[in-house]
């Protein structure tokens, strides 16, 4: 059972105690795979651990593919299925959160990081020159829309 131990003239906060044993605290922590801090969801640190997550599986199926050779479909498909869902875990939370509160600036850095991985892992999915096709023209063979316009997120 938790029970909190006050300290006198509440100057500190409350200890929590778990069977007799204190509970640390701790500046922030990770639930479900996202970090929270002390006022709510910590975005930009979500944003670095989903950007790390990605790289490593998109280096695992470039391995992949250059030991098997595997053509451009198979590829998309398995960037899809595999690196594309590690990219996006969290997008909707986040997404969802900033249409309601305003405070997110979609316009910035977070937009950009996750549509410029997306772009580049589409190009090595299909083998295309990074300098030679255009962004729309990339998405548009792959069938895959930037992050913007997948969660319905509002430019600011």
């Amino acid at each position: 059972m938790i029970q909190p131990r006050l300290q006198p003239a509440g100057l500190q906060k409350p200890d929590l105690l778990l069977d007799g044993h204190p509970i640390p605290r701790v500046a922030s922590y990770v639930y479900l795979g996202i970090p929270f801090g002390p006022r709510g969801i910590l975005w930009q640190a979500h944003l670095d651990r989903r950007l790390s997550a990605a790289t490593n599986a998109m280096h695992a199926l470039r391995d992949s593919c250059s030991r098997h050779g595997w053509s451009p479909a198979l590829r998309l498909g398995l960037y899809k299925v595999y690196v594309r869902t590690t990219l996006e875990y969290g997008a909707p939370l986040l997404w969802t959160w900033a249409s309601a509160n305003y405070t997110l600036d979609c316009s910035g850095q977070m937009r950009r990081s996750l549509d410029h991985f997306h772009d580049k892992a589409l190009r090595w999915c299909i083998q295309l020159n990074w300098s030679f096709t255009g962004t729309v023209v990339t998405r548009s063979i792959c069938g895959s829309e930037a992050f913007t316009r997948r969660f319905g997120m509002t430019v600011v």
